[in-house]
């Protein structure tokens, strides 16, 4: 049986760029408004530490490659690995760390230096989720925010390989009931595994208090949102420790970005 595991990341901003290895592998590095990304994950090991290196742009790729081969040999499973240069004690040289990341990295933060590369064994999925509120702005409409197309909560089923959403349902809570219950039913019949982004718009609260026990049971409390309030969520089901939710009382639409990507895979 085909199994992966899925990280879902929340972040203000982010690129993508690639690195295709010597032994043929895709990494792909994150960055955040073209500044790199780097992690203090607890999970990362040290692979080997090079001091007093004269370090040039093309040594820097040097051993970014060699820090990608040898996650791949590590013997654990190699989810990401991280390059870090610092300044070393001799002049005009520096220190050179490869970390091998075992597990999903955390921790992330930027980094303004530019001196840390983290680097992922897929291709993330990025994300750029929007909610509004009825009040938020006369202009609706032009975001695909409209009391009769898309009222309530929004939601679609992700297809993290090919990087394609599909299933797009809309429950208008605000009309009946009934629309609570067809998202219950939507988010059970969900495969596991499944990731499922959601978003509301105009008013989501009215009568969605019948899928609050259920919503609540899978890390999806609502309780807090008001009439008129924003919530933007990205869950997996099975997985509801993962589950990132928002919600926004205050005027003004909410904007959040996600990275998903799978951290490994197995049959």
């Amino acid at each position: 049986m085909f199994k992966s595991y899925i990280l879902i990341l929340f972040i203000i901003y982010f690129l993508s760029a690639c690195l295709l290895c010597q032994s043929g592998r895709l990494y792909n590095k994150l960055a955040w408004d073209i500044v790199p990304l780097c992690s203090n994950s607890v999970n990362k090991t040290l692979i080997f530490n090079n001091n007093n290196v004269s370090m040039k742009m093309t040594k820097r790729r040097k051993y970014i490659k060699l820090c990608s081969v040898a996650c791949q040999l590590a013997t654990e499973p190699c989810f990401a690995f991280q390059v870090n240069v610092t300044n070393s004690t001799s002049f005009n040289a520096f220190d050179v760390s490869c970390y091998q990341i075992n597990d999903v990295p955390d921790s992330l933060y930027k980094n303004v230096e530019q001196n840390c590369f983290i680097y992922l064994a897929t291709k993330p999925v990025y994300l750029n989720v929007i909610s509004w509120g009825y009040l938020d702005t006369p202009n609706l409409p032009e975001y695909g925010c409209t009391p009769v197309d898309n009222r309530g909560v929004n939601v679609y089923r992700l297809n993290v390989h090919d990087h394609l959403p599909y299933d797009f349902q809309v429950f208008d809570v605000w009309r009946d009931q009934i629309n609570a219950g067809k998202l219950v039913d939507y988010l059970k019949t969900t495969p596991n595994g499944t990731i499922v982004v959601g978003r509301t718009c105009d008013a989501p609260w009215t009568h969605i208090d019948p899928a609050l026990p259920y919503l609540s049971s899978v890390n999806l409390d609502v309780s807090g949102l008001n009439e008129r309030g924003k919530w933007i969520f990205v869950w997996q089901q099975g997985a509801y420790k993962k589950t990132i939710s928002f919600i926004n009382n205050l005027y003004g639409p909410i904007t959040k970005q996600f990275i998903i990507f799978n951290s490994g895979s197995y049959v």
